[in-house]
């Protein structure tokens, strides 16, 4: 943002946790500079991760889950896309 008023969530890690029984697991939402690491991500009722407007996000070595029931692995990613 102009002027250095920037409050957006950035450089911050999720690191380690056993996330589940919520309608969505893990949402971010105009964030930035994110790691997710090694989480155990389940049973959602509708995504087990929702990333909408968000930028340099690093996921890895998670584990998710499907509840047993639903129609796939829950995760959605709204927003635009780049390759720089």
């Amino acid at each position: 943002m102009p002027g250095g008023n920037d409050l957006s969530p950035h450089l911050w890690a999720i690191t380690g946790n056993i996330i589940g029984s919520q309608e969505t697991n893990v949402h971010l939402s105009h964030c930035r500079g994110m790691t997710i690491t090694g989480n155990c991500i389940y049973s959602c009722t509708n995504r087990n991760l929702l990333i909408e407007d968000s930028h340099h996000l690093t996921l890895s070595g998670n584990t998710s889950a499907a509840t047993v029931g639903s129609t796939g692995w829950g995760f959605a990613w709204n927003g635009p896309t780049t390759s720089r």
